[in-house]
């Protein structure tokens, strides 16, 4: 049986903190983990105005401890913000899992939906995906060792502060 080494677990230890959905600037579903410390709502929208809509990885650093880590896909913006320490190849991890899950439920809806209304739907499952890559080491697990393409991803120049948001 193949085991996680502490310097694996180190490796995963940031957490992703908030996720959404959106199609452009409109969130269609959104979770927050409780106790962040910023209006992410707030922030996201304005940052969510600043993301190219092609197809693509993004990473804009946030308040110098934070990652708001983007994919884009079909006109589709599955989005969150992390710590700095997360391991980026988990996050997005998460990002494509929510990604397929998403599709899976909402592939008609997404293109029409109005802000928020999907939300009672796929709020449940973005935090339930979210604890999973957060807390169990499965996830870890998965990520490090399925085969999958080589990420790359712009890492941007923005930098974005609760002050400038």
């Amino acid at each position: 049986m193949l085991r996680l080494t502490d310097e694996d677990l180190k490796m995963a230890h940031g957490q992703i903190l908030y996720a959404l959905v959106a199609r452009e600037t409109n969130v269609l579903a959104e979770h927050q983990t409780p106790g962040v410390p910023f209006d992410l709502p707030t922030a996201t929208r304005l940052v969510l105005q600043r993301i190219p809509m092609e197809d693509k990885r993004h990473t804009y650093e946030f308040d110098q401890e934070y990652l708001f880590v983007c994919l884009v896909s079909e006109g589709i913006c599955y989005l969150c913000l992390c710590q700095k320490s997360a391991e980026l190849r988990r996050v997005f991890g998460y990002l494509e899992d929510i990604k397929k899950q998403f599709m899976q439920r909402f592939a008609a809806e997404a293109y029409a939906a109005h802000t928020l209304a999907l939300n009672a739907s796929f709020a449940p499952i973005l935090e339930q995906r979210l604890d999973y890559f957060n807390t169990d080491p499965e996830a870890m697990f998965q990520v490090l060792f399925r085969r999958i393409p080589t990420v790359q991803y712009d890492v941007s120049p923005p930098c974005f502060t609760p002050a400038t948001i």
